[in-house]
């Protein structure tokens, strides 16, 4: 008794465990995940992290600590005390550095006791920037 198999019938076999391998993968994929998940996030969430100390962006930290001001700093308070007002991108291209680097040096001369940056807003955008800083006058 010999069985033939036809090629529809060995392509319906092959799509059939094919099925049976995607149901099974997927399967064990949700399993995986559902364990990675209760274990990581619950770990994650279970407690929120100590804190590093003091945050730079804390009011008490500027306060409290003494900001010593280096060669980047100096090289701003140089250009605003020429009396003008500048944008902090122009200062940033003026002294060669990242524009977020001229707003930390901006707020940290300003913390300082040494120095006092005037600000200037301007309304809207029409002008370009809106904030222009620049060395306050001494009394």
């Amino acid at each position: 008794m010999s069985t033939i198999y036809t090629p529809e019938m060995i392509a319906k076999f092959k799509a059939l465990t094919d099925d049976f391998e995607i149901a099974i993968r997927k399967d064990e994929r949700d399993r995986i995940v559902d364990r990675m998940r209760g274990n990581l996030f619950a770990e994650q969430t279970a407690s929120p992290l100590p804190e590093s100390g003091l945050q730079p962006n804390d009011v008490k930290t500027l306060e409290t600590r003494k900001i010593q001001l280096h060669e980047g700093h100096h090289r701003v308070i140089r250009l605003l005390s020429r009396g003008n007002y500048l944008a902090a991108p122009t200062i940033a291209g003026l002294i060669d550095v990242k524009r977020s680097a001229v707003w930390t040096y901006l707020q940290q001369i300003n913390a300082s006791d040494d120095y006092m940056i005037e600000k200037k807003q301007l309304p809207g955008r029409a002008r370009g920037y809106r904030t222009l800083y620049r060395l306050a006058k001494s009394a």
